[in-house]
């Protein structure tokens, strides 16, 4: 009986997006064409997290303070080419929604919120920018297909 208080104790002291979604967002980045100088930079800090060319793999932490996630900017250029960027952005991770039944408030209110896994980091939409999962690729207008280029949509 002991171990069955200790085992349910332990359920409802610990956040339920901690537990399940606690370490860095990892991204793969390539361009087309490759070796792009890519800059990623932590907004908040205004400092400079990675400097490195395509294709490349990083880890980006997603806690910036109590309840705030971590905002990136990424640049991208080279030579030749037109020089852009994008945001990667935190947005509420479902497991953060799960505290609801499992978590209680001590979830909800510190746990998750202390160890930023509340959060998970999406890079914003944009044209020259695909994402799947986990990948980002950024790729000229020309090097779309007819399908990819009908999806587009315009950012105002």
């Amino acid at each position: 009986m002991k171990n069955v208080l200790v085992a349910i104790s332990v359920l409802f002291l610990s956040g339920c997006a901690t537990i399940m979604n606690n370490k860095p967002e990892h991204f793969s980045i390539t361009s087309k064409p490759s070796s792009a100088q890519v800059i990623v930079r932590d907004i908040k800090m205004d400092k400079i997290v990675l400097k490195n060319n395509t294709p490349f793999d990083i880890n980006l932490e997603k806690k910036a303070g109590y309840f705030q996630g971590k905002e990136y900017l990424v640049k991208v250029n080279k030579q030749g080419y037109k020089d852009m960027e994008f945001q990667i952005k935190p947005t509420l991770s479902g497991w953060y929604i799960g505290n609801i039944l499992f978590g209680g408030l001590i979830g909800i209110l510190i746990v998750d919120p202390l160890t930023g896994g509340m959060w998970n980091l999406i890079p914003e939409k944009n044209k020259n920018v695909h994402t799947d999962k986990q990948i980002i690729s950024i790729r000229l207008l020309s090097d779309l297909t007819q399908e990819e280029k009908s999806k587009i949509k315009k950012i105002k």
